[in-house]
Protein backbone atom coordinates (compact mmCIF):
# COMPACT_ATOMS: atom_id res chain seq x y z
CA UNK A 1 0.00 0.00 0.00
CA UNK A 2 2.62 2.49 0.73
CA UNK A 3 4.78 1.61 -2.42
CA UNK A 4 1.53 2.25 -4.16
CA UNK A 5 0.73 5.62 -2.34
CA UNK A 6 4.75 6.79 -3.33
CA UNK A 7 4.17 5.48 -7.14
CA UNK A 8 1.01 8.04 -7.10
CA UNK A 9 3.33 11.16 -5.63
CA UNK A 10 5.80 10.48 -7.88
CA UNK A 11 3.04 10.63 -10.95
CA UNK A 12 1.71 13.90 -9.30
CA UNK A 13 5.30 15.57 -8.71
CA UNK A 14 6.26 14.88 -12.26
CA UNK A 15 2.82 15.95 -13.64
CA UNK A 16 3.18 19.04 -11.47
CA UNK A 17 6.71 19.57 -12.90
CA UNK A 18 5.81 19.86 -15.97
CA UNK A 19 2.40 21.90 -16.04
CA UNK A 20 4.65 24.46 -13.87
CA UNK A 21 6.44 24.48 -17.62
CA UNK A 22 3.73 25.11 -19.57
CA UNK A 23 2.92 27.92 -21.50
CA UNK A 24 -0.10 29.83 -20.05
CA UNK A 25 -2.99 29.90 -22.17
CA UNK A 26 -3.87 33.13 -24.03
CA UNK A 27 -6.27 35.87 -22.47
CA UNK A 28 -9.03 37.40 -24.67
CA UNK A 29 -10.46 40.78 -24.08
CA UNK A 30 -13.89 41.29 -26.22
CA UNK A 31 -15.90 43.02 -23.59
CA UNK A 32 -18.72 40.70 -24.58
CA UNK A 33 -19.03 40.08 -20.30
CA UNK A 34 -18.36 43.40 -18.87
CA UNK A 35 -21.02 45.99 -18.16
CA UNK A 36 -22.40 47.96 -21.21
CA UNK A 37 -21.09 51.50 -20.65
CA UNK A 38 -18.70 50.73 -17.86
CA UNK A 39 -16.21 53.55 -18.13
CA UNK A 40 -12.58 53.89 -17.35
CA UNK A 41 -10.61 53.12 -14.91
CA UNK A 42 -11.84 49.31 -14.41
CA UNK A 43 -10.46 45.66 -14.77
CA UNK A 44 -11.61 42.83 -16.57
CA UNK A 45 -10.33 39.19 -16.42
CA UNK A 46 -9.66 36.38 -18.83
CA UNK A 47 -7.98 32.91 -18.61
CA UNK A 48 -6.35 34.02 -15.25
CA UNK A 49 -5.23 37.27 -16.84
CA UNK A 50 -6.43 40.93 -15.38
CA UNK A 51 -6.05 43.61 -17.60
CA UNK A 52 -6.46 47.25 -16.11
CA UNK A 53 -7.79 49.82 -18.62
CA UNK A 54 -7.59 53.51 -18.03
CA UNK A 55 -6.89 56.57 -19.64
CA UNK A 56 -4.52 59.53 -19.26
CA UNK A 57 -4.62 60.99 -15.70
CA UNK A 58 -5.86 64.03 -16.79
CA UNK A 59 -8.84 62.49 -19.00
CA UNK A 60 -9.87 59.99 -16.47
CA UNK A 61 -12.03 58.93 -14.90
CA UNK A 62 -14.58 58.29 -18.07
CA UNK A 63 -11.98 58.30 -20.65
CA UNK A 64 -13.23 55.20 -22.25
CA UNK A 65 -16.18 53.56 -22.33
CA UNK A 66 -17.77 50.11 -23.63
CA UNK A 67 -20.02 50.52 -26.48
CA UNK A 68 -22.07 48.45 -28.49
CA UNK A 69 -21.83 48.42 -32.70
CA UNK A 70 -23.71 45.11 -34.90
CA UNK A 71 -22.06 44.45 -38.16
CA UNK A 72 -25.80 43.14 -39.16
CA UNK A 73 -27.23 46.19 -38.18
CA UNK A 74 -28.86 48.59 -40.80
CA UNK A 75 -26.15 51.45 -40.07
CA UNK A 76 -23.24 49.36 -38.48
CA UNK A 77 -20.33 51.91 -37.49
CA UNK A 78 -17.45 49.92 -37.91
CA UNK A 79 -17.12 46.55 -39.63
CA UNK A 80 -14.23 45.03 -37.81
CA UNK A 81 -15.74 45.70 -34.37
CA UNK A 82 -18.32 43.66 -33.36
CA UNK A 83 -20.58 43.69 -30.57
CA UNK A 84 -18.98 45.47 -27.74
CA UNK A 85 -15.74 47.19 -27.58
CA UNK A 86 -13.74 49.90 -25.63
CA UNK A 87 -14.45 53.42 -26.91
CA UNK A 88 -13.17 57.49 -26.46
CA UNK A 89 -16.38 58.31 -24.05
CA UNK A 90 -18.11 60.68 -25.90
CA UNK A 91 -17.97 63.13 -22.60
CA UNK A 92 -13.87 62.85 -22.47
CA UNK A 93 -12.53 66.25 -21.94
CA UNK A 94 -9.80 64.53 -23.97
CA UNK A 95 -10.98 62.57 -27.12
CA UNK A 96 -6.90 62.12 -28.09
CA UNK A 97 -6.15 59.97 -24.43
CA UNK A 98 -3.84 57.71 -25.35
CA UNK A 99 -5.49 54.08 -23.61
CA UNK A 100 -3.15 52.13 -21.16
CA UNK A 101 -3.51 48.66 -20.01
CA UNK A 102 -1.72 47.19 -17.02
CA UNK A 103 -1.54 43.41 -16.80
CA UNK A 104 -1.69 41.29 -14.18
CA UNK A 105 1.41 39.51 -14.88
CA UNK A 106 3.65 39.49 -17.85
CA UNK A 107 2.63 39.82 -21.57
CA UNK A 108 4.49 38.47 -24.53
CA UNK A 109 2.28 38.93 -27.04
CA UNK A 110 -0.66 41.34 -27.94
CA UNK A 111 -2.99 41.83 -30.92
CA UNK A 112 -5.72 43.54 -31.34
CA UNK A 113 -8.95 45.88 -33.95
CA UNK A 114 -8.93 49.39 -33.84
CA UNK A 115 -11.02 51.73 -35.45
CA UNK A 116 -10.47 55.96 -35.22
CA UNK A 117 -12.47 58.71 -34.97
CA UNK A 118 -11.10 60.14 -38.48
CA UNK A 119 -10.62 59.01 -41.88
CA UNK A 120 -6.75 58.88 -41.95
CA UNK A 121 -4.35 57.83 -39.15
CA UNK A 122 -2.72 54.65 -37.16
CA UNK A 123 -2.39 53.07 -34.08
CA UNK A 124 0.80 53.19 -32.07
CA UNK A 125 1.88 50.56 -29.01
CA UNK A 126 4.39 51.07 -26.35
CA UNK A 127 5.60 48.48 -22.91
CA UNK A 128 7.24 49.00 -20.09
CA UNK A 129 9.85 47.25 -21.16
CA UNK A 130 10.98 48.99 -24.43
CA UNK A 131 9.00 47.40 -26.64
CA UNK A 132 6.83 49.56 -29.69
CA UNK A 133 4.79 48.93 -32.76
CA UNK A 134 2.21 50.68 -35.31
CA UNK A 135 -0.27 49.98 -37.09
CA UNK A 136 -1.63 52.14 -40.09
CA UNK A 137 -5.44 52.72 -40.69
CA UNK A 138 -7.49 52.51 -43.93
CA UNK A 139 -11.66 53.26 -44.15
CA UNK A 140 -13.29 49.75 -45.51
CA UNK A 141 -15.43 50.57 -48.24
CA UNK A 142 -18.67 51.50 -46.95
CA UNK A 143 -18.03 52.73 -44.09
CA UNK A 144 -16.36 56.29 -42.57
CA UNK A 145 -13.96 55.34 -39.99
CA UNK A 146 -10.22 54.34 -40.44
CA UNK A 147 -10.00 50.57 -39.26
CA UNK A 148 -6.86 48.13 -38.80
CA UNK A 149 -5.14 45.83 -36.67
CA UNK A 150 -1.93 45.90 -34.41
CA UNK A 151 0.18 43.29 -33.06
CA UNK A 152 3.18 43.45 -31.03
CA UNK A 153 5.32 39.93 -29.31
CA UNK A 154 9.32 41.00 -27.75
CA UNK A 155 9.91 41.13 -24.03
CA UNK A 156 7.49 39.99 -21.37
CA UNK A 157 6.14 43.69 -20.00
CA UNK A 158 3.24 44.67 -17.69
CA UNK A 159 1.97 47.76 -19.42
CA UNK A 160 0.81 48.28 -23.07
CA UNK A 161 0.11 52.23 -23.94
CA UNK A 162 -1.82 52.95 -27.44
CA UNK A 163 -1.74 56.33 -28.65
CA UNK A 164 -3.24 57.94 -32.11
CA UNK A 165 -2.88 61.29 -33.42
CA UNK A 166 -6.72 60.69 -34.45
CA UNK A 167 -9.99 61.76 -32.20
CA UNK A 168 -11.35 59.23 -30.80
CA UNK A 169 -10.21 55.37 -30.16
CA UNK A 170 -12.00 52.32 -30.14
CA UNK A 171 -10.61 49.02 -29.81
CA UNK A 172 -11.95 45.49 -29.78
CA UNK A 173 -10.64 41.59 -29.32
CA UNK A 174 -7.45 42.16 -27.38
CA UNK A 175 -5.47 38.86 -27.15
CA UNK A 176 -2.82 39.03 -24.68
CA UNK A 177 -0.58 35.64 -24.59
CA UNK A 178 1.45 35.42 -20.85
CA UNK A 179 4.91 35.17 -20.83
CA UNK A 180 5.96 31.33 -20.23
CA UNK A 181 7.35 30.21 -17.48
CA UNK A 182 10.92 28.62 -17.68
CA UNK A 183 10.96 25.40 -19.67
CA UNK A 184 12.91 22.27 -17.97
CA UNK A 185 15.87 21.11 -19.35
CA UNK A 186 15.47 17.47 -20.32
CA UNK A 187 18.43 16.61 -17.84
CA UNK A 188 16.09 18.14 -15.20
CA UNK A 189 13.32 16.12 -16.43
CA UNK A 190 15.51 12.82 -15.84
CA UNK A 191 17.31 13.98 -12.34
CA UNK A 192 13.68 13.91 -11.24
CA UNK A 193 12.83 10.77 -12.88
CA UNK A 194 15.77 9.75 -11.99
CA UNK A 195 15.30 10.42 -7.91
CA UNK A 196 12.06 9.02 -7.48
CA UNK A 197 13.16 6.25 -9.01
CA UNK A 198 15.67 5.84 -6.14
CA UNK A 199 12.79 6.49 -3.58
CA UNK A 200 10.90 3.88 -4.93
CA UNK A 201 13.82 0.97 -5.02
CA UNK A 202 14.58 1.69 -1.18
CA UNK A 203 11.11 1.55 -0.75
CA UNK A 204 10.86 -1.78 -1.93
CA UNK A 205 14.28 -3.05 -0.07
CA UNK A 206 12.69 -1.67 3.36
Amino acid sequence: MAQHCLSRLALVAVATFLLAAARAEAAVFNFETDQLAASSPFSSTSAGLTATFAGSSFADPGAFEISYNSTSGPLPLYSGLNGAFLTTALASLDPSSPLTISFSQPVASLSLNFALGSRTGGLSLTTNSGGSAQAPGAVPSGFNFAEGALSFSGAGFTVATLRTGAIGLAVDDIVATPAATAVPEPASVELLGAGLLGLLARRRRA
